[in-house]
């Protein structure tokens, strides 16, 4: 089993930093991914919605 690295940082006293992702949009999650953050919450249930990319 992988590692989990946000129960391992909080464990030791360490910060975890993340966000909130509330766009339909794969391309935001894997940059927001790459950026370094230690999670993300995917919340497409109360983002906003647009009439060119409906969920």
């Amino acid at each position: 089993m992988r590692e989990n690295r946000v129960k391992k940082l909080l464990a030791q006293g360490q910060p975890v930093i993340g966000s909130f992702i509330s766009v339909n949009c794969p391309d935001v999650v894997e940059v927001m991914g790459l950026a370094g953050f230690d999670f993300l919450v995917l919340d497409l249930e109360h983002g906003p919605m647009c009439p060119w990319n409906p969920v």
